[in-house]
């Protein structure tokens, strides 16, 4: 699991952004990855995840651009 946006970044995947961005409660909102499986991928097609950051803890870094765009285009309804 990793990160895709963090704080105000993450607007575009809340139903209310307006409104859950300004919340009071000593938190800020986390987009994650989350893959419901399982799937069955070679590891090429996975490759571009070789060079990403993996933290311990909490998720406090994001991924690329890049490789959240590739997930987006791997996990589209069209490729299942």
């Amino acid at each position: 699991m990793n990160v895709i946006a963090i704080d105000d970044k993450a607007a575009p995947f809340l139903d209310n952004p307006e409104e859950e961005l300004n919340m009071v409660d000593n938190c800020c909102p986390y987009v994650l990855t989350n893959v419901k499986g399982p799937i069955t991928t070679s590891l090429k097609d996975i490759e571009f995840l070789d060079n990403e950051p993996v933290s311990e803890g909490q998720p406090n870094g994001c991924l690329s651009v890049q490789s959240v765009r590739f997930l987006q285009v791997l996990f589209s309804p069209k490729n299942f």
